[in-house]
């Protein structure tokens, strides 16, 4: 049988009446999650084989229909509910795929008629999970893995059994996968929000009684901002994973401070490469002797300032694209050796080129940050005729903050932790960032007024 479908069914005659779904208005436990996912695979018993995309908005249904297809050996492309009905099908034609499942119809084309061409076939043993990149640089690209690759980086231990997660990412995205499969191969509970405003992630958490949280570092900083006195130290966490983005020291003292009795991770992992490597020792970055270690499942290097990986839990390849050339491959995030540290600077993409010196957003981030009566803050580039780009910010002040005081505050730190070429010209006070639904800060650059 099938991996996905196989956990799922091992799951439903050990543990049938354990809650493995729960949202605001639902709950399926491991022997309903099974049945549904038989139902459905029953239902579209036509697709068998084939090369299928899903795009279902509501999570519960896309879960179903993952297990549903994997039972019928599909290859299932997932496209996130979010995605908006031209990008769908622009992703979808470019791949030759013809056939989508969706639960919204202004977002994605309908499912098509069984006689309908399915595109070419799925070879034996090729069946698995395509997901799709971000596309920053160009259309997003469809990375292939198996739900084999997908699990290796999942713990399976006596600790993390019956373990409560609360799912703050996309199902469909490779962070999402990875917690759900934490939750289901320890046969846990996972625990999806209808939103991410932290009143309703915070009441799902609780009645869900949800132990173990995975989420970016803009995350945590907005539900830390958004709770009430007193509201987070009543999560009995003893799990926290933080990845997606650069982890710095003041979200884990903040982290630390609230739980001082949980494990605290931090995770690098790529949607291509998989998990690469974990830290649980409070700090930034990772030890510089995990480039020398051979007894890890991935091997890390450092090439002119990026970080390259090698990896068994890497993706078959690019639907539709010629093979990656050799074992190694080059992430495109930056990286610098400091002692007995290597610590992340940023993407490439994200790097602001100020008359030829490069400022990385996060390291001016992390100084603003610090600056009392900043709730959050973002750091990009600004198009600018003299010097190519110039550092902007937009800044989220605490309620009740004095702008102009702040805003003097901010230049103060700039000056005194800055060097020029890194410090904003543009300072705006907004009233919330532009997060993606990866819940990362959108560093996208700007034309100056």
């Amino acid at each position: 049988m099938p991996f996905l479908a196989s956990a799922l069914r091992q799951a439903a005659l050990a543990a049938p009446r354990v809650t493995a779904l729960v949202t605001s208005r639902a709950a399926l436990d491991y022997a309903e999650w099974f049945a549904a996912a038989e139902s459905r695979a029953s239902r579209d018993s036509a697709a068998r084989g084939g090369r299928i995309a899903l795009q279902l908005v509501d999570p519960l249904e896309a879960l179903i229909a993952m297990a549903a297809y994997d039972l019928l050996g599909c290859n299932v492309f997932l496209i996130g509910g979010e995605t908006p009905r031209a990008e769908s099908e622009r992703r979808l034609e470019a791949l030759g795929i013809t056939l989508c499942v969706s639960d919204a119809s202004d977002r994605a084309p309908a499912w098509r008629t069984p006689d309908e061409a399915l595109g070419p076939a799925v070879a034996p043993g090729e069946a698995g999970i395509a997901l799709f990149t971000s596309g920053t640089s160009g259309l997003p690209k469809a990375a292939q893995h198996t739900w084999e690759s997908l699990a290796a980086g999942v713990r399976i231990s006596e600790r993390e059994s019956g373990s409560r997660w609360l799912l703050t990412y996309g199902v469909t995205r490779f962070a999402g996968l990875q917690v759900m499969l934490q939750s289901v191969l320890n046969r846990g509970t996972l625990a999806i929000p209808s939103a991410t405003d932290a009143a309703t992630v915070l009441t799902l958490s609780q009645s869900a009684r949800v132990d173990s949280i995975s989420a970016t570092p803009t995350f945590w900083r907005k539900l830390i901002a958004g709770a009430e006195p007193g509201q987070l130290e009543r999560l009995p966490l003893r799990q926290i994973t933080l990845g997606g983005e650069i982890v710095d020291e003041g979200v884990l003292g903040a982290l630390r401070r609230l739980y001082p009795s949980a494990r605290i991770t931090h995770l690098y992992a790529s949607t291509e490469m998989g998990v690469c490597l974990s830290v649980r020792d409070g700090r930034p970055g990772f030890p510089s002797r995990l480039l020398e270690a051979n007894d890890l499942p991935v091997d890390l290097e450092m090439r002119d300032g990026h970080l390259w990986v090698r990896s068994h839990r890497r993706m078959r390849g690019y639907v539709g694209q010629p093979a990656l050339a050799g074992e190694w491959f080059d992430t495109c995030d930056r990286v610098e050796l400091r002692g007995d540290r290597v610590y992340f600077l940023g993407r490439d993409g994200d790097v602001i080129n100020v008359g030829g010196s490069k400022v990385y957003p996060a390291a001016v981030e992390r100084e603003l940050l610090r600056v009392p009566g900043v709730r959050e803050v973002r750091v990009f580039g600004t198009r600018s005729s003299m010097v190519g780009e110039i550092v902007s910010a937009d800044v989220v002040a605490e309620p009740g903050a004095d702008i102009e005081a702040l805003k003097a505050r901010l230049v103060a730190q700039g000056a005194a932790t800055l060097e020029p070429h890194q410090r904003p010209r543009l300072v705006r006070f907004v009233a919330a960032l532009p997060i993606s639904d990866a819940h990362k800060i959108i560093r996208a650059q700007e034309a100056s007024g």
